[in-house]
């Protein structure tokens, strides 16, 4: 009896325990439950206004990419950027009166994380996909993996619409026959702005190789000097060719493969002087394209060992970071660095989308460095970033994952195509009203950027004092077509629009000076341009 009483009375503590937990488990379902849905709706509020306003501008916030991989090794060994790739923190700590780049004022409030697939598609539907001012480092012909906006085996250049390419001076690359590439770049695509790409003796060019002279060939071991006289005689069929960027230049100028002397010669042939049967030019014969620029590949290792002589001589640097992954944070102190030791020189922002000797960039790496070039395009002092480059975007190259790490389509709808406007004209005879054919249209930005005195001396902070004089970036050089037409699409600001100026070219006629302005994401015909012949002075006797 007394057993069964005490089973009894456990029996019934141990239900009235249960019981308990269950009243208990129960009210904290119902607090819970309560307090869950004003959360919900809050964060469902949030949600939509984020989407609504989100930046187009954002940096996105991903993982980094440092796979190892079995990649096609293409861009050859640096050594001396591998020797030189710890940057000291003397150089680092180098300050100028230059300001740091920072973010643009944007219409749209800071968004951190990344748009949703959905919100990439409605972007590329109310944006038009135009050129403008950012391109490749070696174009490449090749399909491409479906992104937003960008249809499966579509075509490189047809998926990303390209404004500026740097085009190799060598027999072939990337698919394209040297002369294909040149012809369907400046003609069939119309793009903004051409750079022909000189290979250095590292990279198996030489300075001087006198053989090297047909036109739409270039050798197998090609020249320098008759590689800038090429692009120079090329420039006057194909306006668009604004110069020329000699790679890898530092090293082989630093191990003496190319000389003071010699970069005269190159120079001399990319101004279209004379060039004399021994492959080296008169430098004392007058200039027919004295408006071709030189730039140099720069690297961030390579701040040290610099000549002033080379600065004076080029136009601009075309910079990159080797070491990006590692470096690219660091961008607005090396654009200091590069502001007190390159004054008054332009400046081509390059992006790598992959390099031989680190890999896949990051998306992160490579969306921070493309608003660094963009703002620094904004500002009036780059005409354009390269990334490097073409193959590293195509299926033969690339999986489908990898195309979809990069990224490259959701970085320009958000950063870049919203911001691109478009103009489309005809040029006429005033008297006939006939389409005039051939006329050579040089559109400058009006963004201007300030540039320095004849002064040599600096001032405390160790900066070149400036002078109220200005400089535009040329935004594009074009020909009119068979109709007259010419059509030109680039930055066209936040908001309110950017101006540019232009000045028409035919031989036979007045040139016409003009202005327009581009509107953020919209197309617009100008009225025609009507050109005069020049008026006959007679004299009668």
């Amino acid at each position: 009896m007394f057993r069964m009483e005490r089973y009894i009375c456990m029996t019934m503590k141990g239900i009235y325990q249960i019981c308990l937990g269950i009243i208990f488990l129960v009210l904290i379902l119902a607090f819970v439950s309560v307090l869950s849905s004003p959360i919900v709706f809050a964060s469902l509020v949030k949600e939509k206004s984020v989407s609504k306003e989100a930046n187009p501008r954002e940096i996105i916030i991903d993982q980094n990419y440092n796979k190892n991989n079995n990649y096609l090794d293409i861009n050859k060994y640096f050594e001396l950027e591998r020797k030189f790739s710890r940057e000291s923190s003397e150089t680092l700590q180098i300050r100028s009166g230059w300001i740091e780049m920072g973010s643009l004022e944007d219409p749209y409030n800071f968004f951190l994380s990344p748009l949703s697939a959905n919100s990439h598609n409605q972007r590329a539907k109310l944006t038009t996909k135009r050129q403008g001012f950012i391109g490749l480092y070696h174009p490449f012909k090749g399909k491409v993996y479906a992104g937003t906006g960008i249809n499966e085996d579509e075509d490189l250049y047809g998926a990303y619409l390209f404004g500026v390419n740097g085009i190799l001076n060598a027999p072939s690359y990337g698919e394209y026959p040297f002369k294909e590439n040149i012809e369907k770049h400046c003609q069939e695509f119309d793009t903004n702005l051409v750079y022909g790409i000189i290979l250095p003796p590292s990279e198996r060019g030489i300075v001087n190789n006198p053989n090297d002279t047909t036109l739409w060939e270039p050798a197998s071991s090609p020249g320098m000097i008759q590689a800038a006289a090429r692009f120079s005689k090329l420039s006057s069929i194909f306006p668009q060719i604004r110069g020329v960027i000699i790679d890898d230049f530092w090293y082989n100028y630093y191990v003496n493969a190319i000389t003071l002397e010699d970069m005269k010669y190159i120079k001399g042939a990319l101004s279209g002087k004379k060039m004399l049967p021994d492959g080296t030019v008169d430098l004392e014969s007058p200039p027919t394209t004295p408006n071709l620029q030189m730039f140099v590949v720069t690297y961030g290792s390579e701040m040290s060992f610099l000549d002033k002589n080379i600065i004076d001589m080029i136009d601009g640097v075309n910079f990159w970071l080797y070491d990006q992954e590692g470096s690219y944070n660091k961008f607005d102190r090396y654009l200091s660095i590069l502001k007190a030791k390159y004054p008054n020189k332009e400046l081509i922002t390059g992006v790598y989308i992959h390099n031989s000797d680190y890999g896949d960039m990051s998306n992160q790496s490579i969306s921070y460095l493309m608003d660094k070039g963009i703002q620094l395009h904004e500002k009036g002092l780059s005409p354009g970033i390269l990334l490097f480059a073409g193959h590293w975007l195509v299926k033969n190259y690339i999986s489908q994952e990898r195309s979809q790490e990069i990224g490259l389509s959701d970085i320009l709808y958000r950063k870049y195509y919203p911001y691109l406007g478009e103009i489309n004209c005809q040029v006429v005879d005033d008297e006939t009203s006939r389409p005039l054919q051939g006329v050579k249209i040089k559109i400058y930005s009006n963004t201007v950027r300030k540039i320095a005195a004849a002064e040599k001396t600096t001032n405390e902070q160790g900066m070149f004092p400036y002078s109220n004089m200005a400089r535009k970036i040329t935004a594009v050089e074009k020909t009119t077509n068979e109709q007259g037409m010419f059509r030109f699409s680039g930055y066209a600001g936040r908001s309110e629009g950017v101006s540019y100026s232009f000045i028409t070219d035919k031989e036979g006629y007045d040139p016409y000076k003009g202005s327009f302005t581009l509107e953020v994401n919209k197309a617009i015909s100008l009225p025609s341009i009507n050109l005069k012949q020049p008026e006959l002075n007679i004299i009668l006797l």
